[in-house]
């Protein structure tokens, strides 16, 4: 079912409802275009038998009705459709495409670059990182639109110095992350790891460098 807020009475309105014989297991709806009253695109994850991706408009006209279908090499676990890159429209950084991001249950993260007309989507990319289901959550890091993917460890994908990067995060493995704002933490992220909470943020974005604390029995005398 699909809401919108009502502009006079401040209620919320359904606006249009679809029903489908398999079940949805994720759906995302990008953030409101700059001078736009919604956005245009719905996507929506479904659990067949492969796993099939569908792009649905939110246009008044058309709300609800399919635009395009991708079938996946496995059911979509979580989906993000946003724009990569700075939030400032001045800076030589921003990015006016939209990105479709897709966590898969088999651990594989795909990308498309979606039409902001039509709704295709091209340039698919895709890339292994664990053997866990991966949970995608939305988070800002140094004014840029990024993700953290979460699957075996944490990933951060983003926009460094025009380049697309999907980084793993030297931190321990967590079970679910998303954004923070605070005065003393203003791009930071909330996350889950066993049961703790952490409060973190990413302090040097584009390092490639990873590490991890092994204990040893002994004090180490030579490599």
């Amino acid at each position: 079912m699909y809401f919108e807020l009502d502009e006079v009475t401040g209620s919320l309105i359904q606006s249009q409802n679809q029903f489908y014989e398999v079940e949805v297991r994720c759906m995302d709806i990008g953030e409101v275009p700059e001078g736009r009253k919604r956005c245009k695109f719905l996507v929506v994850g479904f659990a067949d038998s492969t796993g099939t991706l569908r792009i649905l408009s939110l246009e008044p006209e058309t709300c609800l009705q399919r635009i395009s279908t991708q079938a996946l090499p496995s059911v979509a676990h979580s989906v993000t459709l946003m724009a990569l890159g700075s939030r400032d429209p001045e800076s030589k950084c921003s990015d006016d495409n939209l990105y479709l991001h897709v966590g898969l249950e088999n651990g594989v993260l795909l990308r498309y670059l979606v039409d902001n007309v039509t709704g295709a989507l091209s340039d698919s990319r895709q890339q292994f990182l664990g053997t866990k289901a991966i949970k995608l959550s939305k988070v800002v890091q140094k004014g840029q639109e990024s993700i953290v993917a979460l699957s075996n460890r944490p990933w951060l994908c983003y926009k460094y110095m025009g380049q697309y990067r999907v980084t793993p995060l030297s931190y321990d493995s967590l079970s679910h992350a998303n954004a923070f704002s605070s005065e003393r933490c203003p791009e930071g992220i909330v996350a889950i790891a066993d049961n703790t909470l952490r409060i973190f943020s990413v302090e040097h974005l584009g390092d490639q460098f990873t590490q991890k604390v092994i204990r040893t029995r002994y004090t180490p005398c030579k490599f």
